[in-house]
Parts: C-alpha cells; sequence; structure tokens
C-alpha cells in the first residue's frame, strides 16, 4: 500500500513544479518503478508445506475379555492404505509368548494358536501421511468367534 502513497506524492509534486514534457516522462518512470516495487513483493513459493504425519499407536484388544476364553487360535492382520508405514507389530501367541517384529513385510498376517486364559492382543506402531493403518485380529474358539479392529488415519491437509 505504501507504495501507492509515495506515488501519488512524487506525481502531485510532478505536475506542480514541471512542464508537461517532463510530467510525462517522469510519470511514465514513476509507473514503471511502481509496478516493479509491486510485483516483487509478492511471495513466490509454489512448494507445498511439509505435512507432519499423523503417529500412530493402535491397540487392538478386547477390553472386557482380553484372555482367550477357550483354547482357538488367532489371526493378527495388519495393512495399510495410501501414505502410511509400520515400524513395529506386537503380538501373542500360545503360552502368552510375546512377538515383537521391526522389519514387516505387508501386508502382515499371521494365524497362532492359543490357550485359553492367553492374552490375545494386537499393538501396531507407525505414521500415516494420507493414509491408513488398520490392525485386526480373530479368534476362534470352538464355541465362538471375536473380531477386532482398529484403525489409524492421517489426512494431507
Amino acid at each position: 500500500m505504501w507504495p501507492l502513497a509515495i506515488f501519488f506524492i512524487f506525481a502531485q509534486i510532478i505536475i506542480t513544479h514541471f512542464n508537461m514534457t517532463k510530467f510525462t516522462l517522469t510519470f511514465a518512470a514513476l509507473c514503471v518503478m511502481t509496478a516493479g516495487l509491486l510485483s516483487s513483493c509478492s511471495k513466490d513459493n509454489d512448494d507445498p508445506e511439509p505435512v507432519e504425519p499423523t503417529i500412530c499407536n493402535i491397540k487392538a484388544y478386547n477390553f472386557l475379555t482380553p484372555l482367550a476364553s477357550a483354547n482357538g487360535s488367532v489371526v493378527y492382520e495388519v495393512k495399510v492404505t495410501g501414505e502410511a508405514t509400520v515400524s513395529k507389530i506386537t503380538y501373542y501367541t500360545a503360552g502368552m509368548k510375546k512377538n515383537t517384529l521391526t522389519n514387516i513385510t505387508l501386508p502382515f498376517k499371521d494365524s497362532v494358536a492359543v490357550n485359553k486364559n492367553d492374552s490375545v492382543a494386537l499393538f501396531v506402531e507407525g505414521k500415516a501421511v494420507n493414509g491408513k493403518i488398520t490392525a485386526t485380529y480373530r479368534l476362534k474358539t470352538a464355541s465362538s468367534t471375536t473380531n477386532i479392529m482398529d484403525e489409524c488415519t492421517g489426512t494431507r491437509d
């Protein structure tokens, strides 16, 4: 805004103190300088702002019955869609053996045996920018099947 104010002040001075030929040349020079000032003030940055990823700490387990009600099997699965990565998967097998994986090929799927009163849970750590991480497990015993799913979504604004 200030370049226009300076332009009008100089234009007024030129009109009152110079003859018409000098005024025309000076006015043209001021127009060119003002146009240069106005165009040089704009920010020309076409690079998108970096997007912070959503940190995902997924806990897929049944709060009401976190233990297997009988001997059976569990299928653990982890999938990603879009721009998402998984850095760690932790899950339980028979005898409450805890398995932690860090070099993961996705999609991940493992079918394991569990004993009555074993922990059944799936924990996933990762990051999502413009995508989703989905963690599921299916516990199957002779008398029932339980499906548990949790997910984490990151969006680009």
